[in-house]
């Protein structure tokens, strides 16, 4: 488990460094919400929706939380993992796919079901053809890369 506290004063200026934080390291997060406390981390590029929209199932599959003050700060952010490298030395493998979280580019804005969260549309069986080609492919040159070869 990962912990970082952010401890910036001012309007909202520890969520934004948090915010900031999380895209320098890859993740993705969803939007503050006062009908529930704190908001969804995911590694990746991911449309997140506020915590009151998404299911137990949903919340089990986040890779972390942000949880504080967010107008005040501090604000900590909890990941199960400890954040992989970002930048030139280190390979970005394609996120996974599954039922709770969809991509971004899978998302239907605008429409609502009747929970009030969006439409989850699935991947096209093209898009998940070139999702599966190229997953296996970055994992390839990840295994190479890390075996020195």
């Amino acid at each position: 488990m990962f912990q970082k506290e952010f401890n910036d004063s001012g309007d909202f200026n520890a969520w934004h460094m948090c915010k900031k934080w999380l895209k320098e390291h890859g993740y993705s997060c969803g939007s503050t919400s006062c009908r529930a406390p704190g908001v969804g981390v995911l590694k990746g590029d991911y449309c997140i929706a506020k915590m009151h929209n998404l299911t137990r199932d949903e919340i089990k599959q986040l890779d972390g939380l942000v949880t504080g003050n967010f107008r005040e700060g501090p604000v900590t952010l909890t990941l199960k993992a400890e954040p992989e490298l970002v930048g030139h030395n280190a390979p970005a493998l394609r996120p996974k796919i599954n039922n709770g979280v969809l991509k971004r580019w899978n998302a239907q804005r605008g429409q609502r079901n009747g929970r009030g969260g969006r439409y989850k549309r699935f991947p096209s069986r093209q898009n998940l053809e070139n999702w599966v080609v190229g997953r296996i492919i970055d994992e390839i040159n990840y295994e190479d890369g890390r075996n020195g070869n």
